[in-house]
């Protein structure tokens, strides 16, 4: 017989690592179920979007990403940034067509146009650059 406690501690002090390890995980994977839920419900116009995200290279990339902001002790997160959101683009896709004129027939008579949109427009001054030079 050793000391009881000091195992317990030592039991304890493994498993919560393993513990905080194993929600990342389940989250990372819980994050690219919904990415794929979410942009396969997104339509514009009669097109979809899907999105073959999976669980495991994202956990690769949380890790690498991981490591890089370690080691280049924040430097790296610019490039963690574009990294991701290239991993992210890269797995969606848009099936169908999309009307470009429609859209740009729309935009020039002024349908869909709201006294709303306008309104955030002028309150942001959306539509010209506002500067001036003297």
């Amino acid at each position: 017989g050793g000391d009881p406690t000091g195992f317990a501690f030592f039991g304890v002090q493994l498993l919560v690592p393993i513990g905080y390890a194993a929600i990342a995980i389940n989250w990372v994977y819980w994050y690219a179920a919904e990415h794929r839920y979410h942009w396969g419900h997104t339509s514009f116009q009669s097109t979809r979007f899907y999105s073959t995200m999976e669980g495991g290279p994202y956990v690769i990339l949380h890790i690498v990403h991981g490591l890089v902001a370690l080691f280049t002790l924040g430097f790296g997160f610019a490039w963690i940034m574009v990294d991701r959101t290239r991993f992210v683009f890269s797995r969606l896709s848009l099936h169908g067509f999309i009307d470009f004129e429609q859209i740009v027939h729309d935009l020039e008579q002024g349908a869909g146009s709201s006294a709303m949109g306008e309104g955030l427009a002028d309150a942001f001054d959306i539509g010209g650059v506002g500067i001036d030079l003297g």
